[in-house]
């Protein structure tokens, strides 16, 4: 990203832990840990001191808290403001965005406990307007598929760099080539345009020609979880009253 421009927080690689742990010195705190390889979306943890930095690290790198995804880990500035997910549907060339969308990922209220894979998430986004939809496009989009030009890659499909809203514009914490979960369960309801032809126009190089139709209405979903999630938590367990909600008016209810 570097590289291309794009902005976003300074934030160093690592395969050995000491090595980390040495660039923390150099960021002020707090920081954040992240694992670098696929970790269920728990893999970022805000270190609000050294101490604390050190701790992660180790039980990531050494310990093998997340397994193989954490043996190498991604040290970052921390950026204050506000998240929203954006996803754009690529086809080498051009790309059509979808509606913006925002997700909690803190386990209980008022923002507070351990970070899940998102408790919930709503569309459109409330931090998200056009002046920064002007922003990505021309500074975090274009930068983007021409970076990847220049490195011989011809990517097809969807690109949902997660943001953070900072008080000078849009800054990418990460990109991820999937849908958001639980983000794209607020998006996609409020699609009125047919889903699999979009799809079949990213994949055949011609998303140009196609333009998306939105239902204005916004869109909320509520994870449900086991306690002790994300932890250690129980499974087997029955859930009743299923067939009730379906029946309710605007209301669709997702399987993970």
């Amino acid at each position: 990203m570097r590289k291309e421009g794009i902005p976003t927080a300074r934030a160093g690689t690592f395969d050995r832990s000491d090595d980390a742990m040495r660039f923390c010195d150099e960021l002020r705190f707090p920081i954040v840990v992240k694992a670098d390889g696929l970790a269920l979306g728990k893999g970022v943890v805000i270190a609000p001191d050294a101490a604390s930095a050190r701790s992660i690290i180790d039980e990531m790198m050494n310990q093998g808290r997340f397994g193989e995804a954490g043996r190498r880990v991604v040290v970052e500035e921390f950026l204050r403001g506000t998240e929203c997910s954006l996803h754009a549907l690529v086809d080498g060339e051009n790309y059509r965005l979808l509606e913006s969308a925002r997700d909690h990922k803190r386990a209980l209220d008022g923002d507070v406990g351990p970070n899940t894979g998102g408790m919930g998430a709503f569309s459109p986004a409330d931090n998200w307007n056009s002046k920064l939809q002007s922003q990505f496009g021309e500074g975090i989009m274009r930068p983007t598929l021409r970076g990847l030009r220049a490195e011989g890659i011809t990517f097809r499909g969807l690109l949902y760099p997660g943001l953070m809203i900072t008080e000078n514009g849009a800054r990418v914490l990460e990109f991820n080539c999937r849908f958001g979960d639980p983000e794209t369960q607020a998006i996609l309801p409020r699609m009125k345009s047919d889903l699999l032809p979009l799809l079949e126009a990213t994949i055949d190089g011609k998303i140009d020609n196609y333009s998306i139709e939105w239902d204005q209405r916004p869109a909320v979903t509520v994870v449900l979880a086991s306690g002790g999630y994300p932890g250690k938590y129980e499974t087997g367990k029955s859930i009743s009253g299923l067939d009730e909600a379906a029946k309710l008016d605007r209301l669709q209810i997702f399987h993970a």
